[in-house]
């Protein structure tokens, strides 16, 4: 779990990703799906896939 920050970023090992300015504040989920590759969960919602 991690939390939305007021600009919209959420820090995953070092990095700091932009997820969206609607979330903010709010927690989001990640899971890994590969070597790498996180799907990213708002509630039970898959709102996005990074590539670390």
């Amino acid at each position: 779990m991690r939390q939305v920050s007021r600009a919209g970023t959420i820090r995953v090992f070092g990095k700091q990703i932009f997820v969206s300015h609607t979330l903010d504040e709010d927690n989001v989920g990640l899971e890994e799906v590969d070597d790498g590759v996180y799907d990213l969960f708002f509630c039970f919602y898959q709102i996005g896939r990074y590539e670390l």
